[in-house]
């Protein structure tokens, strides 16, 4: 049996104040296109598993509504039969995204917001073949209760390890070898996150990956870039619908699992999207970009694209974005280039050495070099200099 894994839509997200709304529904025609190809083909995908934060905010725009809303009805008027798998993720909001979810259950798109239901799957049958789905949203303290009544489930590993013992127990009682599969909104330990995905400092939101050890397969959300979580390749992250961020992976796409039975692992394959704007990042001189100097190759394969520039002047040119933005119609992003010459290491070891000396005077002095340079010392009146030297004496300096 084949089904299609996907999560980390974002719809409604602004990057750099651009919405993506036409970029998203860009890539969820392809994922239509795709299931409507293999569904003509008599080769039917059973399934769409989408792994959380389908919006990018609890309270998402109006358009990523109804984005969402013509994507489900297109999918069910054209792909009968099909199953389509959501659950909350960290940015939903659990209440509007679980909207008219009973209503929409009838017609096989099935939405997790909590874990009342986590015992029960949905059973998907096709050509004699039948996989168990079950689903849990993005999980908050205490919202999975412990086998132990007086201990109370607060980290991520003990929510997801006590829910996933739960699940894995009932499954075996109720469906034996039957293979399961296990849509969650987690993450991982050891996964390897971007500069787009929030996580919090340390490992306190981590999820050791044996947890999922009874499942066939785990379909993940919440890391935006693609990676397999497991030594025994069952557990998969097919990262965001999009590159959210200029350190993103620039290249998106969807998984395409084939799974036979609970004990072979499944075969997976990462299709990919043809993106609208992709995200690219730029770095050289202003004079390489703009004028008579410009790389017009450089230039005329990055019109189109999302675009970051990272200038290597010594400074930053007058109107620097505007100049650009003659160019690249879709610039979102100029910076300088943070470069650490010889003379810079030289005033970090100095600002080091004043700190460790903690010496007012020192530190003060050496603040004062950093913001008027060399001439720091004839810039102070002397008892200007003892007035600062003398409050920060009576303040506390740790190093």
């Amino acid at each position: 049996m084949k089904f299609l894994h996907t999560s980390d839509w974002h719809l409604g997200k602004l990057f750099h104040e651009k919405s993506l709304i036409e970029d998203q529904k860009h890539v969820l025609n392809q994922i239509l296109e795709r299931m409507q190809e293999a569904y003509r083909s008599n080769s039917p995908y059973a399934a769409l598993v989408v792994s959380g934060d389908i919006y990018d905010r609890a309270m998402p725009p109006s358009e990523a509504v109804t984005l969402l809303n013509d994507f489900l009805v297109r999918i069910t008027e054209t792909v009968p039969g099909v199953h389509v798998f959501m659950n909350s993720g960290n940015h939903d909001s659990a209440t509007r995204l679980s909207f008219a979810a009973e209503f929409l259950k009838k017609h096989n798109i099935h939405i997790a917001t909590n874990t009342e239901d986590m015992l029960i799957p949905v059973i998907v049958e096709q050509r004699n073949e039948k996989i168990a789905f079950y689903q849990l949203p993005f999980l908050t303290p205490l919202s999975v209760k412990s086998h132990n009544p007086e201990e109370l489930l607060r980290t991520q590993q003990q929510l997801y390890s006590e829910a996933c013992s739960k699940i894995a127990e009932s499954h075996k009682k109720n469906y034996g070898n039957m293979p399961a599969v296990l849509n969650a909104h987690v993450y991982s330990m050891g996964s390897i996150t971007g500069a787009s995905e929030r996580t919090n400092v340390g490992a306190v939101e981590q999820v050791d990956v044996s947890v999922f050890k009874d499942f066939a397969y785990g379909a993940f959300g919440h890391i935006h870039k693609f990676q397999v979580c497991d030594k025994n390749k069952r557990c998969y992250y097919p990262g965001a619908l999009l590159a959210y961020n200029f350190d993103d992976d620039p290249e998106s796409g969807i998984l395409e699992v084939e799974l036979k039975s609970a004990e072979e692992i499944p075969v997976v394959k990462r299709l990919f999207f043809n993106v609208l704007h992709p995200v690219v990042k730029i770095t050289a001189e202003m004079k390489q970009l703009v004028g008579s100097e410009a790389d017009k190759k450089l230039v005329k394969e990055n019109s189109e694209n999302y675009v970051q520039v990272i200038l290597t002047d010594k400074v930053t040119p007058s109107e620097a974005f505007a100049n650009l933005k003659t160019v690249f119609p879709n610039l979102l992003s100029v910076s300088l280039k943070k470069s650490e010459t010889g003379e810079q290491n030289y005033s970090i070891q100095q600002r080091k050495a004043a700190i460790k000396s903690n010496d007012p005077e020192k530190i003060f002095m050496q603040f004062m070099k950093d913001v008027y340079g060399n001439s720091a010392e004839d810039e102070l009146q002397q008892k200007e200099k003892e007035i600062f030297v003398e409050a920060a004496s009576n303040m506390k300096v740790d190093v």
